[in-house]
């Protein structure tokens, strides 16, 4: 699973923990965990994210039906921002965050 990378980013600059064991959660809600998260890396074509569906939980037996289907396909990550910085166009530029999830959404951010 790929997410896109922000207008900006540097790879491998960025994501302030490689961290492992993140939740997969449905559309970030917290109480829909459907599995987990085990590798997380980045290079010039965006986020990687490698996991599993859990598919002894209902919700991620529904997730992987759509996403088999072909009916859901994206994917969005939950993050805090530890530094970032405004360009001369005024956009923000995030340069170092800490990932805390990741999603398999309908309508991705």
């Amino acid at each position: 699973m790929i997410a896109e990378r922000w207008k900006g980013m540097q790879p491998f600059k960025w994501l302030k923990k490689k961290r492992k064991g993140l939740p997969l959660l449905w559309n970030h809600n917290a109480s829909e965990v459907i599995g987990s998260i085990k590798t997380v890396t980045d290079d010039n074509n965006g986020l990687w994210v490698e996991g599993k569906i859990n598919l002894e939980v209902a919700k991620a037996n529904e997730v992987y039906s759509l996403l088999k289907n072909g009916d859901v396909s994206g994917m969005s990550i939950g993050f805090l921002v530890k530094k970032s910085e405004r360009n001369k166009d005024g956009v923000t530029v995030l340069k170092e965050i800490d990932l805390f999830e990741a999603s398999i959404a309908p309508i991705p951010a």
